[in-house]
């Protein structure tokens, strides 16, 4: 019965060349070959050094319009979020544009009262905050969710450009299995790409070879520690 497609499969077309700036900026060095940049892969590296990509690639983005969904197992959102807002001038608009998804309390956080402290925090901030169902299914259904509040805040029938980050969902095969998370994988990596007008960037501070073949087949751009340089920094 629709006359135009429905928000979901009407994005906004992305401005490649204002991404390829963006990137670069932030030190993501993509060979400049026309290509469209729609899936990243940082891996291997600990925390505190993606977080100097991420943080910064999420407010430049921000800045330009984009909407940014940052999904993470491995610790709760409210650091990331914090980060985030300290590298960004306008936050009461920007955090409007953000969206975070809340794996590591339920599958990690036992019953520690401090996770639900930092939760209000960063509803307070205006980020729109989803808690993960336990599995990687879970993780998948609360991004839908998130989608949807970014669309409720949107206020235009126009997907606007989107950057999700994925972070750490590796650390979910301790509770469920390695096969389930090259699934979740295979998934994600190729269907945000079909949909259009989104960035994907996969974050794992810790993989295996097996998985890792998986995020490189689908990897625009791939930047890998490698197992001796892991024993350098150390």
């Amino acid at each position: 019965m629709r006359k135009t497609h429905p928000y979901e499969h009407n994005p906004a077309e992305i401005d490649f060349s204002a991404l390829q700036n963006s990137l670069d900026s932030v030190g993501i060095k993509v060979a400049s070959d026309g290509h469209k940049i729609q899936t990243m892969a940082i891996c291997g590296y600990p925390l505190c050094h993606s977080d100097k990509i991420t943080t910064r690639l999420a407010a430049e983005l921000i800045g330009k319009g984009w909407q940014v969904q940052y999904a993470t197992c491995c610790r709760h959102p409210h650091e990331w979020v914090s980060t985030v807002k300290g590298l960004t001038k306008e936050w009461t608009q920007h955090a409007k544009q953000m969206a975070v998804v809340d794996g590591y309390t339920p599958h990690f956080g036992f019953t520690d009262s401090v996770h639900a402290v930092r939760t209000r925090e960063v509803e307070r901030e205006g980020v729109s905050y989803v808690s993960t169902p336990e599995s990687f299914a879970g993780v998948h259904t609360a991004t839908a969710k998130a989608f949807n509040s970014l669309k409720s805040k949107s206020g235009t029938d126009v997907r606007l450009p989107t950057l999700i980050i994925y972070e750490g969902c590796r650390a979910l095969v301790d509770l469920e299995s390695v096969e389930q998370y090259r699934i979740f994988l295979r998934h994600v990596l190729t269907s945000e790409r079909m949909w259009g007008g989104m960035v994907t960037l996969f974050v794992e501070p810790e993989t295996d070879p097996n998985s890792l073949a998986v995020i490189s087949a689908y990897a625009d751009y791939k930047d890998v520690m490698e197992a001796s340089e892991v024993r350098d920094a150390k």
